[in-house]
């Protein structure tokens, strides 16, 4: 079995053996942005690559609207669950987000499209994110999450401010540099919250301090840690992996 296959199925182990839940398949629900609950996964067959504009895109997708302003994209998402968890089957379900990724031209006609799971996003962000140049200002970061450059005797140092869902820490502040970064992943369990909610971790060379709250019992706190986890919408994280590709502050 592969890697990344163990990785798909370790959730349900882990609910398995700590919990004693038991997965069962259950009948297909689709969560949009709009937050309703629909039956099955928008039809992306209807798009047809040098023909469907732009507009079009928005209009016949804009229950899945991430609210992505790029000038190149359009980022749309839902959850989709076919498997519940006993005794509760269908109100205990198991979330996994899907991510349309539509380019277009400089005319507004689609060139591509796809849908990628959360994994699949984060990889491909950064060759996406080439088409549409640097970071607009019209876009800033929201959910509690931010970001800037330091520059320290011509050293450029990002200082993190973000929301942790994973790893039972509510927030937490940490400075690093893009050097350090070795990898970024996402993190999909427990997924099933705000569709627009994405987890993101930085995977660091080597371990950085970072200061933490937890709020449910005021504890504050610092730690050495080579993973950064944090919980965003979707605009904010691609703003980051974008901010992070960027060479220098003055671009």
């Amino acid at each position: 079995m592969q890697p990344t296959q163990l990785l798909a199925i370790l959730p349900v182990f882990i609910c398995i053996f700590l919990t004693g839940c038991i997965p069962i398949k259950v009948a297909t629900q689709v969560k949009p942005v709009t937050g309703a609950i629909l039956e099955s996964e928008p039809d992306t067959s209807v798009i047809r690559v040098g023909v469907t504009t732009r507009a079009e895109i928005t209009q016949q997708f804009a229950a899945f609207d991430t609210g992505w302003k790029g000038e190149r994209l359009f980022l749309g998402r839902w959850l989709r669950s076919g498997l519940g968890v006993a005794p509760k089957p269908h109100t205990d379900r198991s979330w996994h987000g899907h991510n349309l990724v539509v380019e277009f031209d400089e005319k507004g006609a689609v060139t591509r499209y796809q849908v990628l799971s959360d994994k699949e996003f984060v990889d491909t962000l950064p060759s996406l994110l080439s088409a549409e140049g640097y970071r607009s200002e019209s876009q800033q970061p929201t959910s509690g999450t931010s970001f800037k450059i330091d520059t320290v005797m011509g050293k450029e140092f990002l200082d993190l401010s973000a929301v942790d869902m994973v790893f039972g820490i509510d927030s937490w502040r940490s400075r690093i540099t893009r050097e350090q970064i070795e990898r970024l992943s996402a993190w999909e369990w427990g997924t099933g919250g705000s569709v627009t909610d994405f987890n993101l971790m930085i995977h660091l060379r080597d371990k950085v301090e970072q200061e933490f709250l937890v709020s449910s019992s005021g504890r504050r706190g610092k730690r050495r840690t080579k993973i950064l986890s944090l919980h965003a919408d979707v605009p904010t994280i691609v703003l980051l992996v974008q901010f992070l590709h960027i060479p220098s502050a003055k671009h």
